[in-house]
C-alpha cells in the first residue's frame, strides 16, 4: 500500500512518522504498551482525531479508552498518572502544553498528534506536530491530519474523509477560503478514490441536497445576518426571490434551483453577507461524503464538523466519535443535540451582541454566569464577525477557573502569543492559533489577564 500522503510531503516528517509505526506495531507485535490511553480536544478535530486513532487501534486489536477534554492541566495529568496506562496518546492538544505533559512522560510513553504551536522541544515526548517540520498547522494540517498520518505509516487504511472533517472544522482555510497544503493533497485523495466528491456551491448548512429553507437557518459559520437561527426569517428569504419553500410535498434544495434563481440567492446572501464578512466565506468548494444521502446533514463535511463539534460541546463526545467511525446508530440524538447546541448559540450570542465591553477596540464577553465553557469559543468566533472590534476575548466559568477564548480575523496581531503571555502572567497557561486562541486563568485573576492582554494588544 502506497504512502499516499507521506511519501509526498518530505524525509523528515516521513522519518518521524515511520519511526513512529515501527516502534508501535513492533510493541503491539509482542503484546506490549496495552491498554492505550487516548485523551483528545473535545471539538470536530479532536473527535475526528478520536475516530481514526480508534479506528487503528480497532483493526490491530489493541483495547483502548478515550477521553474527551477542554484542555490539559496539572489535575488532567495527576489523573492519567493515577490511572497506569503504558502508551498515552493524545489527539489535537497537547503539543502547548508539553511543560505539563513531560511529567506524565516519566511514567508512561507519549505520542502527540496535535497541530497548535509547540511551547517547549521534549527529547521525553514523540510529538509529531507538523511545526516541526516546517508546516503550518494553523492552516495546512488539522490535528486529524496528523492522525491520519500516523494511520497511513501504520497502513492502516482510514478514510482520508475523516481527517477533512478535523480541518473544515477548525477553519482551516487559506485566504481564498479553501483548503491548501496537505489538507488539499489528503481531499484531492479522498475525491480520486471516490470517497468525496468536490464542487463549487454555496457554502449551506447540509450541502446542495438538503431542504433550502432549514440550510439557510442552520447556516452559521458564515452567520447570515438576520437568517441564521430565524426560521420565518430564512422562509421570507425564499419568498421574497420566488423560490418555494416545498413543491409537491418535497422540500425545496439548492439543487433544485434553476441557474437563475440560483444566481438570484447567491447575490442576495453576498449582499446581506459583505458587511460583515468576505463574501468567499459563503460561496466556494464544498465538499460532499458520496456515502451519504443527498438529505443527510452528514452529506456535507462543515456539516458533519458542526455536528462534531455540537456533540463535543454539549458533552456528548462519544456520540460524535461514533458518528465519524460511520456509525449510524444514534443519528437521532445527534440531530436532537444540533438542535440544543444551536439554540445555545442564538441565545448567548443575542445576550452580548448589545452588551458586550469595548475597551480599546477589544470586545469582552462577560459569560462566566451564561455560557457554558465548552460553547464560549464557537460563541466569541460567531461575534467576531458581528462586532467591529480588533479581537473578542470570551470568559467562562470552567471547575472554579476561567476559561478564556480569544479571536481575531487580523492574523498579524498574532494571538496565539498573546494569549500565551497574557494567561500566563495571570497564573494560568494559553496558547492557540493566530486567529484564533484560548487559555485558563484563576477566577481571581481576571483583572491581570486583562491588562496585560489590553497592554499586549495596544503593541502589536
Amino acid at each position: 500500500m502506497p504512502l499516499e500522503v507521506l511519501g509526498r510531503i518530505g524525509k523528515d516528517i516521513y522519518k518521524a512518522f515511520l519511526e513512529t509505526s515501527d516502534f508501535l506495531l513492533n510493541n503491539w507485535r509482542r503484546r506490549d504498551l496495552l491498554p492505550v490511553r487516548v485523551v483528545v480536544h473535545n471539538d470536530a478535530d479532536g473527535l475526528s482525531s478520536a475516530a481514526i486513532v480508534s479506528d487503528f487501534l480497532d483493526k490491530m486489536d489493541v483495547p483502548h479508552h478515550i477521553s474527551a477534554v477542554k484542555y490539559i492541566d496539572q489535575d488532567l495529568i495527576e489523573e492519567l498518572l493515577g490511572e497506569r496506562y503504558p502508551l498515552v496518546i493524545f489527539g489535537d492538544i497537547g503539543s502547548g502544553y508539553k511543560s505539563l505533559v513531560e511529567k506524565l512522560a516519566e511514567k508512561a510513553n507519549v505520542i502527540i498528534l496535535d497541530h497548535h504551536r509547540p511551547d517547549i522541544i521534549s527529547t521525553k515526548i514523540r510529538d509529531l506536530n507538523p511545526f516541526l517540520f516546517g508546516i503550518n498547522g494553523d492552516e495546512e494540517l488539522s490535528g486529524a491530519g496528523v492522525a491520519y498520518l500516523l494511520s497511513e505509516a501504520l497502513r492502516s487504511d482510514t478514510s482520508p474523509h475523516i481527517p477533512l472533517i478535523g480541518a473544515l472544522g477548525d477553519l482551516q482555510y487559506s485566504e481564498s477560503h479553501e483548503l491548501s497544503g496537505i489538507n488539499r493533497m489528503i481531499a484531492e485523495i479522498a475525491e480520486r478514490n471516490g470517497i468525496i466528491s468536490i464542487k463549487n456551491d454555496l457554502k449551506l448548512f447540509g450541502g446542495p441536497g438538503y431542504p433550502l429553507a432549514a440550510a439557510l437557518e442552520r447556516t452559521v459559520q458564515p452567520l447570515i445576518p438576520g437568517i441564521s437561527g430565524n426560521s420565518s426569517a430564512a422562509v421570507g428569504l425564499l419568498e421574497k426571490l420566488g423560490i418555494p419553500v416545498k413543491k409537491d410535498d418535497k422540500w425545496t434544495t439548492l439543487e433544485d434551483l434553476s441557474a437563475e434563481k440560483k444566481k438570484e440567492l447567491v447575490s442576495e446572501l453576498i449582499r446581506i453577507i459583505a458587511p460583515f464578512s468576505d463574501p468567499k466565506e459563503i460561496i466556494g468548494k464544498v465538499y460532499l461524503l458520496r456515502s451519504e444521502e443527498p438529505t443527510s446533514f452528514l452529506r456535507d463535511l462543515r456539516s458533519f464538523a458542526t455536528v462534531l463539534n455540537a456533540c463535543g460541546r454539549m458533552g456528548r463526545p462519544e456520540i460524535g466519535i461514533m458518528l465519524a467511525k460511520g456509525v449510524r446508530k444514534h443519528i437521532n440524538e445527534a440531530a436532537d443535540i444540533l438542535n440544543d447546541y444551536r439554540k445555545e448559540i442564538n441565545e448567548a450570542v443575542v445576550r452580548y451582541e448589545s452588551s458586550a465591553r469595548i475597551v480599546e477596540k477589544i470586545a469582552f464577553i462577560d459569560g462566566e454566569e451564561h455560557i457554558r465553557d465548552t460553547m464560549i469559543g464557537v460563541i466569541v468566533s460567531i461575534l467576531s464577525k458581528k462586532l467591529k472590534t480588533r479581537a473578542v476575548i470570551g470568559y467562562a466559568s470552567s471547575n472554579g477557573k476561567i476559561k478564556v477564548s480569544a479571536r481575531s480575523a487580523d492574523r498579524s496581531i498574532g494571538l496565539s502569543g498573546i494569549l500565551k503571555a497574557a494567561c500566563e502572567a495571570a497564573g494560568g497557561i494559553g496558547g492557540g492559533h493566530e486567529e484564533a486562541a484560548g487559555g485558563l486563568i484563576p477566577a481571581n485573576r481576571k483583572e491581570d489577564f486583562e491588562r496585560k492582554v489590553i497592554e499586549l494588544l495596544r503593541e502589536s
